[in-house]
């Protein structure tokens, strides 16, 4: 990694329409500090995009969070929301469905941008996706693994971290 950007979690506030372009910038800036090559940068941005502006159509008192994946090669995009949450997450997948009657890819061109993506959601609670992108050169995980280190309340950095250690390779549980 190339920078002090990459080192840590960005926490973007989906608060105003203003924060998707916010948000496209720090993944952008991410992706090339991670050292990501080529479309990689454009496509991390598109992400990030794609997630918030979700956010601001949809839901209320949302968040990206933006680092590089736990394991290297890669970045990861975590998406929250306190909004209505999704009864029918397969359908709000599709391309041109839109509860609000918005024009836009949405979530499905995040999924299609992504090489690994989750999301859950509960009617009432809101929704969480997750959404890593990985270059053509990074291994695939052994196992499914995130981690997300967070700043206290008035600090720059967080002092936490984390270590993944694998035993033939077997990923240990927590």
């Amino acid at each position: 990694m190339n920078s002090d950007v990459a080192a840590r979690t960005l926490h973007i506030a989906i608060d105003h329409p203003s924060a998707v372009q916010s948000a496209a910038d720090h993944a952008r800036s991410v992706a090339s500090a991670c050292e990501m090559r080529g479309v990689l940068p454009d496509q991390a941005a598109v992400l990030a995009s794609e997630l918030a502006s979700n956010i601001v159509k949809h839901a209320r008192n949302g968040a990206l969070f933006v680092h590089p994946a736990p394991l290297g090669g890669g970045l990861d995009v975590l998406a929250v929301d306190t909004g209505p949450g999704m009864s029918d997450i397969g359908l709000s997948l599709r391309d041109g469905y839109s509860t609000t009657r918005t024009i836009g890819a949405g979530l499905g061109a995040a999924r299609r941008i992504a090489t690994d993506f989750a999301i859950r959601s509960e009617v009432g609670l809101g929704t969480l996706v997750h959404a890593r992108l990985a270059g053509p050169d990074a291994p695939p995980p052994a196992t499914a693994l995130g981690a997300l280190c967070l700043p206290a309340d008035g600090e720059e950095a967080s002092g936490d971290g984390y270590a993944v250690a694998e035993d033939s390779g077997v990923a240990p549980r927590w």
